[in-house]
């Protein structure tokens, strides 16, 4: 699901829709539990979505390089709000024991290649140890407690949020 496409958000979702994850938004303390305790309880039925109301990158960006810098070619900011995608999957290691890994993606371009994260913030993700390929900066681990800790020093420390109420969740459960 693109950020695109995002679904329509409701105040009141029906917590017994499929599809459904319940994360505890009440606070970032509880919403890390939450989502810690999601992953521990295996994997989600589908990728989930989690992102802010705006758009937060406000300024055109210079391309990388000194061809680029001398042409003056730019990258707009995106309308679209930047957002986390959490999902989980199965992997086997070497003693055959099924382990829980925990993958979080960070898109920092839309569908347009326009900005949905500035340098600043692409510098912070990488400072955290998020790897970048192609237009999505990606985190993994096994660690599931260290999780819902990343998810919310992103929106916290990065993103700049000041509660998880803020947030939209969404899943792409169909």
């Amino acid at each position: 699901m693109s950020i695109d496409e995002q679904p329509e958000h409701s105040e009141s979702p029906d917590h017994s829709a499929p599809g459904h994850v319940p994360l505890d938004c009440g606070s970032w303390a509880r919403l890390s539990a939450s989502i810690s305790k999601q992953c521990s309880n295996g994997r989600f039925e589908a990728p989930i979505l989690l992102c802010l109301e705006n758009s937060i990158v406000e300024e055109k960006e210079t391309l990388p390089g000194l061809l680029n810098t001398i042409l003056r070619r730019t990258m707009n900011p995106s309308n679209q709000p930047p957002g986390v995608v959490l999902s989980t999957s199965s992997s086997l290691d070497d003693s055959s024991d099924s382990t829980i890994l925990a993958r979080l993606d960070v898109p920092w371009l839309d569908e347009r290649n326009e900005l949905l994260i500035d340098r600043a913030r692409r510098d912070q993700l990488a400072a955290r140890g998020f790897t970048q390929f192609h237009d999505v900066f990606f985190w993994k681990s096994s660690d599931l407690d260290a999780v819902g800790d990343m998810v919310v020093a992103i929106f916290v420390e990065i993103f700049r949020v000041a509660h998880p109420a803020d947030l939209h969740l969404y899943s792409t459960a169909g």
